[in-house]
């Protein structure tokens, strides 16, 4: 707000300055709410960050508490580098052998005969060109006649045919151009007609069939009851439930599939779990740092949040009925002297090895009133993190409900301190006009006394 200048013109003094200190008093509960709206923004960040890394830790939990069957992950794996293979969580571990008949080709036409130019005129103008797929008819316009107008109407997506799962270019075979039909979709699904009757007959030549569309085909087994598979594509799902391969050449040769157990990748998921565990815990043991022995952490005075802590640990520690090993030290997961987990990879994978149905039941469980450790993470992790009604969600919804308020306090401070630096002002400048009057009447006091001396000597 702007101020007007008052300062000593009867007294002498800085009243602006004296004004402004008498402000600044006035405004000291204001500081205090603005220092209390930061604190609650850090606050806010760390309940934020720790939120997104509770939903981190749900979701590698959840990937260990599954069913007992997608406990261990699986692997699959070829006698050779011409089948590409994965397996998702659950497919049952064993192999097969097939061999690979075929792959699969897309349909394509093209023209018997050419012509010289694209502009050339291959088709009777302002006509129809009938294209059929699976029983589909597409009518085409034929535009203007020529090869170029005819491409593009069959590749323009803004026409009523656009569904048209074909597509059409010109070939320049270097004595001419050739018009090529090519189907969108491999497989002899995506096979398709052309009626000819509307192309010149010379340049069209009765289209005949550059590619046949067909299927892949594997035959799964050698023996009495070996039997054909084809897929529209050269991947196969499903074959095996839960196992997909591709096929990129022919083979007579038989190729063996296998699905096993991938004790490594079970290894690093948990190895990644503690580390996200321990990662969690250092920032909140930053966050709740009481500030005796260095930087106060911006939860430091939150009971909550070091509840919380205390639970992400307990979640691995507690002891796990109905199995044999019971305690996650027995496992390989350590709790250390400084509140945190240590994994001995040696010790996971010689528990696994030795007993691999105890290990799972550590981690899951299908007893709801005794849940495995990685049930209890991601129960935990689920709860604190619910959209809205979770423990972060609502903490955050205090704070930021805390912080209004104290804006509102803050505005009204504002209102309140300018009221008080106008009446500031006002009673100063009363103060300078009133010395003003008394030092003029000072002045004009002082002016009379050599006449009233006079008038005394007479």
């Amino acid at each position: 707000m702007a101020t007007f200048g008052i300062d000593g013109l009867a007294s002498g003094l800085d009243t602006t300055g004296i004004i402004n200190q008498l402000i600044q008093l006035e405004r000291q509960p204001q500081v205090r709410l603005e220092q209390r709206i930061s604190n609650n923004d850090a606050a806010i960040a760390s309940l934020q960050k720790f939120s997104s890394a509770f939903d981190n830790i749900e979701t590698l939990s959840k990937a260990l508490s599954g069913s007992a069957k997608n406990f261990v992950p699986v692997q699959a794996s070829t006698s050779t580098d011409s089948v590409v293979a994965t397996a998702s969580p659950g497919a049952e571990q064993g192999s097969f052998t097939f061999t690979v008949d075929q792959l699969a080709a897309t349909h394509r036409l093209v023209s018997g005969g050419t012509t010289a130019a694209s502009t050339d005129v291959v088709a009777t103008p302002d006509s129809t060109v009938r294209i059929t797929v699976d029983g589909t008819d597409y009518d085409v316009d034929t535009g203007d006649g020529t090869l170029s107008s005819l491409i593009a109407n069959i590749n323009d997506p803004a026409q009523p045919w656009s569904a048209l799962p074909v597509t059409a270019q010109a070939v320049n075979t270097g004595s001419g151009f050739k018009l090529q039909l090519t189907s969108g979709s491999s497989g002899a699904d995506g096979t398709f007609t052309i009626d000819t009757t509307n192309l010149d007959a010379t340049f069209a030549a009765g289209m005949p069939v550059l590619t046949q569309g067909r299927d892949a085909q594997v035959t799964i087994g050698d023996g009495p009851g070996a039997y054909a598979v084809t897929s529209g594509t050269n991947t196969f799902n499903d074959v095996i439930s839960g196992v997909s391969f591709t096929v990129t050449e022919s083979s007579s040769t038989p190729i063996t599939l296998s699905i096993d157990a991938d004790p490594d990748a079970l290894v690093d998921q948990v190895s990644e779990l503690v580390d996200a565990i321990n990662s969690l815990i250092t920032g909140m043991d930053q966050a709740l740092d009481s500030g005796l022995e260095g930087t106060q952490g911006s939860l430091s005075n939150d009971p909550t949040m070091r509840s919380l802590r205390t639970q992400l640990l307990n979640a691995v520690t507690y002891s796990v009925g109905n199995t044999h090993f019971q305690s996650a030290g027995l496992i390989g997961i350590e709790s250390t002297r400084d509140g945190k987990l240590e994994f001995d990879e040696t010790a996971f994978r010689e528990a696994l090895a030795d007993r691999p149905d105890d290990v799972v039941a550590m981690f899951r469980s299908d007893d709801d009133a005794n849940p495995g450790l990685a049930q209890r993470l991601e129960s935990l992790a689920s709860q604190a993190t619910t959209l809205n009604t979770g423990l972060f969600a609502t903490a955050i919804e205090a704070r930021e409900s805390t912080n209004r308020t104290m804006e509102d306090q803050i505005a009204a401070i504002d209102i309140r301190v300018e009221l008080r630096r106008t009446a500031l002002q006002r009673q100063f400048s009363a103060l300078e006009v009133a010395l003003s009057s008394m030092q003029a009447q000072g002045d004009w006091l002082t002016s009379q006394l050599p006449q009233l001396q006079a008038n005394s000597a007479k």
